[in-house]
């Protein structure tokens, strides 16, 4: 860590620290971003207008679910490891 007699980093630290990613990059998306996506999705669900029509057997559903499950990875699996 430190040198004990010049209370000075040794070459190993200062070459780790320029190196490292700072704290506020790994915290995840906020809660207000999380909450964007979660009105997205719900207005996503309610409109009429989708990616794949509904009327469409089996793949309509797909997209809603497929939807659902990337918002809920973003708001409850995203964030600090």
């Amino acid at each position: 860590m430190y040198n004990n007699k010049t209370n000075l980093p040794t070459d190993e630290n200062i070459q780790y620290e320029t190196h490292r990613i700072p704290e506020s990059n790994q915290d995840g998306p906020s809660f207000i971003a999380k909450l964007a996506v979660a009105a997205i999705v719900v207005a996503y669900l309610g409109s009429p207008i989708d990616v794949i029509p509904d009327f469409i057997p089996v793949l309509g559903q797909v997209d809603d679910i497929t939807a659902i499950y990337l918002a809920y990875r973003y708001i409850f699996l995203s964030g600090k490891e």
